[in-house]
């Protein structure tokens, strides 16, 4: 089993500052997990380290069915839409002529706001969208399954089976919450478990 998450800096003015460092552990024994060190340096990427410093929550997916069985690392940062880097306008583009790319008084029109857990669906290449963003859980909780687990970050979605299941960090913080539907990308997710996050031993492995 592999873990992909944001790595904090102690003592630090905010979260998620530093490079990614995964983490992994055999299946029978979760108690018990391992790294090799630095997977993905924050100066890989060209906009780190300006005036803010930010790699958010990763995941990584291996296509299937196309990409040549790529194992794509996907991240959030912190890019001001008027400085992009050009290698990610035409992604960036398509997002926020959907979404993104509106006046305060357009984005208060939208009645469950615009945060929260956004499905897109990607072209083959697993790089450029081709679907409009959908929101597929609940910005406004009271009276819903999530009422006392609303998302905060860190989105997760895997299929097994037939059924997709939606891991995410809530509102509560350390915390990890799993929901489950048939279908990704529509509001019909159940709110399934939560588990608070438990410490292990980790072991530092040389490269």
């Amino acid at each position: 089993m592999y873990l992909f998450g944001s790595h904090d800096k102690e003592n630090a003015d905010t979260y998620c500052m530093l490079d990614y460092v995964f983490y992994s552990a055999s299946i029978y024994d979760l108690s018990e997990w391992s790294t090799k060190g630095v997977s993905y340096s924050a100066k890989q990427d060209p906009q780190y380290g300006g005036k803010l410093k930010y790699m958010y929550a990763p995941d990584v997916v291996q296509a299937v069915m196309n990409d040549n069985g790529a194992i794509r690392l996907y991240y959030g940062t912190w890019y001001p839409f008027h400085e992009q880097a050009k290698f990610l306008a035409p992604i960036f583009h398509k997002v926020e002529s959907n979404m993104f790319g509106k006046t305060v008084a357009e984005i208060k029109e939208y009645k469950e706001g615009v945060m929260g857990p956004i499905h897109v669906e990607l072209e083959d290449d697993m790089r450029t969208i081709k679907s409009k963003p959908v929101q597929i859980l609940p910005f406004h909780v009271k009276g819903t399954d999530f009422e006392e687990h609303p998302f905060f970050e860190a989105s997760s979605i895997r299929k097994v089976g037939a059924r997709y299941y939606f891991v995410y960090s809530s509102m509560k913080g350390q915390e990890l919450c799993y929901a489950t539907s048939d279908y990704p990308d529509r509001r019909v997710w159940s709110l399934l478990k939560y588990k608070p996050m438990e410490k292990c031993h980790i072991k530092e492995m040389e490269y």
